[in-house]
């Protein structure tokens, strides 16, 4: 292949790699945000509000979040890892919402 050929084929595929970069970063963001937030209810919670469905509530966002991320990981690069990763984010999302739903209907 010529140089020209490969940059009509590169303009042709239309992907920005600048918007591909501020899409990861803003993943990258996203997740710590998440994170943080997720550590800082979860101490919240464990001094004042004295109830671990709270705990359970967060933590299940948060593995759910971490589920969708592995999941378009995993549906664009097909990693052994990303699978595994996902299912175990999926499993521990679903854990704790059902422990949270328990220890409410519980009373």
């Amino acid at each position: 292949m010529d140089k020209e050929t490969i940059l009509a084929k590169s303009r042709n595929e239309h992907v920005d790699e600048g918007e591909l970069h501020l899409l990861s970063e803003s993943k990258k963001l996203a997740f710590k945000v998440c994170a943080m937030l997720s550590a800082f209810f979860m101490i919240f919670s464990l001094f004042f509000i004295k109830d671990t469905y709270t705990i359970h509530i967060i933590m299940s966002i948060f593995w759910g979040t971490y589920s969708t991320h592995y999941l378009y990981k995993y549906k664009f690069d097909q990693n052994r890892t990303n699978c595994i990763a996902l299912i175990a984010a999926i499993f521990a999302s679903v854990g704790f919402g059902i422990l949270a739903i328990l220890e409410v209907l519980r009373g």
